[in-house]
C-alpha cells in the first residue's frame, strides 16, 4: 500500500512539474512572439478541432499512450 502511494505521489508530482513548466514555456513563447504567434496556435488548434480526422488520430494516438 505504501509502494503504491509513493508511486502515486511520484507521478503526480512529475505530471504537476511537467504541466507546470509547460505552461511556464507557452506564456514565456508568447510574450516573446507576441500575440501573433498566439492567435496562429489557435487556429491551428480549431483546424485540426475541424478536420475530425486528424483529430481522431490524434485521440487515439493519446489513449493508446496513456494505457
Amino acid at each position: 500500500m505504501t509502494r503504491r502511494l509513493s508511486l502515486f505521489r511520484f507521478f503526480f508530482i512529475f505530471f504537476l512539474s511537467f504541466s507546470l513548466l509547460f505552461l511556464f514555456s507557452f506564456f514565456s513563447l508568447l510574450l516573446i512572439s507576441g500575440f501573433r504567434f498566439f492567435f496562429s496556435f489557435f487556429r491551428l488548434f480549431f483546424f485540426l478541432l475541424g478536420n475530425r480526422r486528424i483529430f481522431f488520430f490524434f485521440f487515439l494516438f493519446f489513449r493508446l499512450m496513456l494505457r
